[in-house]
């Protein structure tokens, strides 16, 4: 794995994740591209064991914006929820159900892996990276809540910059009000995952994460795959913004919220590693869980191609 030295910067533009500013300008100040046309951005959304109220209020702040519906979608996979936990399975039904109700016009599919192939969310996410119609992967997850204009925002920068890794401001530590800012704590790491978005094409050359990945973030081998292999430099754009809700992640064994039921999983400190779900092409899904696939009518024709 590449290392990759981590910066708190003010910067827009950097370069490979530590060198000076190059070109900061907020997406407002970006030359507008040509009106959408088609699928642009996949927002791909991963869970695990989050309650109803936590999904649908993510999914939601997407939807809120402006950028129009028919541009873009929503794919949410849920990483193998436990199989004993009966509430958890109830409310991602629950929020999936209100979606589809509330949003039929959306582009959205949810899909559902039986077994967690993995010590992290690098399967689950490489089933919805794999399966992205838009020419630009904006990763999401469900305790996050994006405030602004993240779609236009990556839609601008990243037709102003197709080697690109653009991030919002990101905060965490936050009070019962969502938008309070005086409760919330700057992330101090530059580059980071939490609403990020990259190329399609740079995602599916390096393809995807490594699932193998088990000490070191996944996520600064993903960033560095993608900087060797397409050139991709990291840029933040402070016009918007993703909050990490305050005691979001689900209670766990292990460091990091580990997946439970992960193969062979640990040996003190170190995890063994198993391929035997990681031997394969990358973000396949198996026939019974491709069967489990929910998406709106709309979204069904869509693939269909009746659109």
């Amino acid at each position: 794995m590449v290392e990759v030295k981590w910066k708190n910067t003010e910067c827009d533009y950097v370069g490979p994740f530590d060198t000076p500013c190059l070109n900061p300008k907020p997406y407002k100040e970006l030359p507008s591209p040509p009106k959408p046309d088609g699928i642009q951005i996949s927002v791909c959304v991963s869970t695990y064991r989050r309650p109803k109220e936590l999904i649908v209020t993510s999914i939601e702040s997407i939807y809120k914006q402006h950028f129009p519906a028919k541009n873009y979608e929503v794919i949410l996979v849920d990483d193998a929820t436990v199989v004993d936990d009966f509430k958890a399975q109830k409310d991602l039904m629950e929020a999936i159900k209100y979606l589809l109700r509330e949003y039929p016009n959306h582009y959205f599919r949810a899909y559902f892996t039986n077994y967690t192939r993995c010590w992290t969310d690098a399967h689950s996410l490489n089933v919805v990276f794999k399966r992205a119609l838009g020419w630009i992967i904006l990763h999401s997850q469900t305790d996050l809540i994006h405030v602004g204009e993240t779609l236009e925002s990556a839609w601008r920068h990243h037709h102003h910059n197709d080697h690109l890794r653009l991030c919002p401001d990101h905060f965490g530590g936050l009070s019962d009000d969502l938008l309070d800012t005086e409760h919330l704590k700057e992330w101090p790491f530059f580059p980071y995952e939490f609403g990020a978005s990259y190329p399609t094409k740079c995602v599916h050359q390096v393809k995807g994460r490594n699932e193998t990945i088990t000490q070191a973030p996944p996520d600064v081998d993903f960033q560095s795959a993608m900087r060797d292999s397409c050139g991709l430099v990291a840029m933040k754009d402070p016009s918007v913004k993703t909050i990490h809700r305050k005691n979001s992640h689900p209670l766990g064994k292990g460091l990091h919220g580990r997946r439970a039921g992960a193969p062979r999983y640990y040996d003190g400190d170190v995890r063994k590693n198993d391929k035997t779900w990681t031997d394969g092409d990358w973000g396949v899904l198996t026939p019974e869980e491709e069967k489990k696939t929910k998406m709106t009518e709309t979204m069904f024709k869509t693939l269909a191609g009746a659109l």
